[in-house]
């Protein structure tokens, strides 16, 4: 019984079709006061625009996170 609510538990945290890594990296885009309804929304956009994951620090990664957080405040907070 507890090996399946582990399974449910770990099925929620990964979206579906990625693996643990490309979970990972995304949680480390994640912002510190982000609610967790916004952050489930944004890390899939994250992960459906990324393709191969961009190196850290790198203008491809500031770009994605800047249009993810663009994305995230026009659908969430009405900004136009």
């Amino acid at each position: 019984m507890a090996a399946g609510k582990a399974a449910a538990g770990k099925a929620a945290a990964e979206p579906l079709g990625r693996t643990a890594e490309e979970v990972v990296w995304a949680e480390a885009l994640r912002g510190a006061c982000e609610p967790e309804h916004h952050w489930r929304h944004r890390r899939e956009f994250l992960l459906r625009n990324v393709g191969e994951p961009p190196a850290a620090g790198s203008a491809q990664l500031q770009r994605l996170v800047s249009l993810s957080m663009v994305w995230a405040n026009h659908v969430f907070l009405g900004c136009r």
